[in-house]
């Protein structure tokens, strides 16, 4: 797998232009199987094809109870720079109830464990609107998370997406999930203790200390291309869309024919002013009128300000010379709110 992965950096060396790669992601998996030697090959491959700057933002995914400190030291001395830690949660039976295979005193270590290993730079994911988390104890996982000497919060509601194993309980009636209206006040407790506890509420499900913001996840909100390299990995390059094979036999042997496997979709115009108008909603730097206006056109513009001024009206949103942006009343409600900015037909 490594193997190829780095033969496929080779194949796609023409993917990327610019002035150099300012991030590199290990992730969407369990990164921490493989051995510090594949890691540190595969970034200087990296480096071999691509021209990545000096100050570039290097993340890796680690889950709290398959890390040690002798790995976490390996992985700063190879340049990695940025650790993002899943604990999801911070009370036992939660994580029970989540499947997860860490408990709270083992999340607490892994953070420490990154810090001693002189990596300052730490993000972690929490979970809220799980059945069983009431607001005393999402209040109370705030604060042991306000104890630990981290930068950067990834914050999701619980969803029930299909053939998983919550639908397949939810459907035997073991749990129900969480209304809306309980997801909306735990979301508003973090939103109010976030920014008690010094942090900028910068993308809907994103908190960071100042000058810790995720380059890379802001790269995506900010529709820059990016290559993403293995079984199932996304990349763009604003024109496009593609995704790797998902099967890893597949992947390997593909690659070891020189080929990547993977399926398109090209993006006309409508889907790049759709794609703009809903990633940059979800930031603090919404949507900036005069890009829309100069890619666009002022027709949009103005159809944008329309659909958008209906939601000013209720408190949803903000329209100032420059930008349009969600109100923190607005975000909590966002996929109703960019659905109905959506441009259905450019052609009217």
């Amino acid at each position: 797998m490594v193997s190829c992965i780095m033969r496929e950096l080779d194949i796609r060396k023409n993917y990327l232009d610019g002035d150099g790669v300012d991030s590199i992601y290990f992730g969407g998996g369990t990164p921490s199987v493989l051995d510090i030697g594949d890691i540190e090959s595969i970034l200087n491959k990296i480096r071999e094809v691509y021209q990545v700057k000096d100050d570039a933002e290097i993340s890796f995914e680690v889950n709290p109870e398959n890390i040690d400190i002798d790995y976490l030291f390996c992985l700063k001395k190879i340049g990695v720079n940025r650790i993002s830690i899943g604990i999801q949660a911070m009370e036992n039976n939660i994580l029970k109830y989540l499947n997860r295979k860490h408990n709270v005193k083992e999340a607490v270590e892994c953070v420490n464990k990154v810090l001693k290993a002189d990596i300052d730079n730490i993000s972690i994911d929490l979970i809220y609107g799980i059945p069983g988390l009431t607001n005393m104890l999402w209040q109370e996982s705030l604060d042991m998370i306000g104890e630990l000497n981290v930068n950067h919060i990834s914050a999701y509601c619980l969803s029930i997406d299909e053939k998983t194993v919550f639908e397949h309980r939810m459907k035997k009636g073991e749990f129900t999930p969480v209304d809306d209206e309980k997801c909306e006040e735990q979301y508003h407790m973090l939103v109010k203790w976030a920014k008690k506890n010094g942090f900028e509420h910068y993308e809907i499900s994103n908190f960071c200390k100042l000058g810790f913001h995720s380059r890379h996840n802001s790269a995506y909100w900010k529709q820059k291309a990016y290559l993403g390299v293995g079984p199932s990995a996304h990349s763009y390059n604003k024109e496009s869309r593609q995704w790797n094979v998902a099967n890893n036999a597949n992947y390997i042997s593909s690659i070891n024919k020189g080929v990547v496997l993977y399926e398109k979709e090209d993006l006309d115009i409508q889907d790049k002013l759709n794609e703009y108008i809903m990633t940059s909603l979800r930031t603090i730097w919404g949507i900036d009128k005069n890009l829309v206006s100069r890619e666009f056109g002022i027709k949009y513009l103005q159809y944008i300000i329309e659909k958008a001024s209906r939601y000013e009206e209720t408190g949803h949103v903000n329209i100032s010379h420059n930008s349009i942006k969600l109100t923190e009343k607005g975000m909590f409600v966002s996929n109703n709110i960019i659905s109905e900015i959506f441009i259905s037909d450019l052609s009217t």
